[in-house]
């Protein structure tokens, strides 16, 4: 059996297994950067620690976050190998508990570029599949962008 905190970004459903997350907040002031690429909402402070904010809509839908307030509601702070960001959601939903069963793999040959997307799960009480985000190939996305954006920003 897997936890999975289930999400919404852009009204459809994602999880992220339960052992990625730090925790959950569900409103703090954040601090916004100039010069970052698209998907970077700015950085947060959690007990000391400096954290950056992502936006899983700009990563996953290429939609850019429009931050009309320095408050941001429904962060899951995750940590990957020894990294740790926040991730902005839409919303936040208890924890569930998925069977192996219930755990869905996808035909990689016919979806290659499903690379945020670990597995599916049948969850009943939302009547639908919800795709399990890959974290891990999450942050070397914005690894990898960071560095492109910033080699272009120095030419």
């Amino acid at each position: 059996m897997i936890s999975i905190i289930p999400i919404t970004v852009n009204d459809r459903f994602f999880g992220i297994e339960i052992d990625q997350v730090v925790e959950i907040i569900t409103q703090k002031e954040f601090f916004l950067v100039p010069k970052v690429p698209e998907f970077t909402i700015g950085l947060v402070n959690i007990r000391g620690e400096i954290v950056p904010v992502f936006s899983l809509s700009s990563i996953l839908f290429g939609k850019k976050a429009q931050m009309t307030e320095l408050i941001l509601q429904n962060l899951v702070v995750c940590r990957v190998n020894e990294k740790k960001l926040c991730f902005f959601v839409d919303k936040i939903y208890k924890v569930v508990y998925v069977k192996e069963e219930n755990i869905k793999n996808y035909a990689e040959n016919i979806w290659k570029d499903v690379k945020f997307i670990k597995y599916f799960v049948e969850i009943e009480e939302f009547e639908n599949l919800i795709g399990v985000l890959d974290v891990e190939n999450i942050v070397n996305y914005i690894d990898n962008s960071n560095r492109e954006f910033y080699k272009a920003v120095r030419r």
